[in-house]
């Protein structure tokens, strides 16, 4: 059965002519379309960029933090600036 993701946030390249999207799993996993995203992975596996850091802080910032990898709560989906999309991958 594929995974199922939700869009929590959108963000404008700085050239302007594309747009990177971070999602979230059902599990509270958070990945992102950007380069960044994509290029850099750490030696232990992990991934993080600076859209998902600003989504990480925002959310802190509210006291809805999103859940750590393995953690079995749902996902806190929130609208994005496009509205909340879902998609299979």
């Amino acid at each position: 059965m594929p995974k199922e993701y939700f869009t929590v946030a959108t963000f404008r390249a700085s050239s302007g002519r594309k747009w990177w999207r971070v999602c979230q799993d059902e599990a509270g996993n958070l990945s992102c379309t950007c380069p960044g995203w994509c290029r850099r992975v750490a030696k232990d596996g992990s991934r993080t960029c600076k859209h998902v850091r600003k989504v990480l802080e925002r959310e802190e910032g509210q006291g809805t933090a999103a859940p750590l990898r393995g953690t079995s709560r749902k996902p806190a989906v929130q609208r994005s600036s496009l509205g909340q999309r879902r998609f299979r991958l």
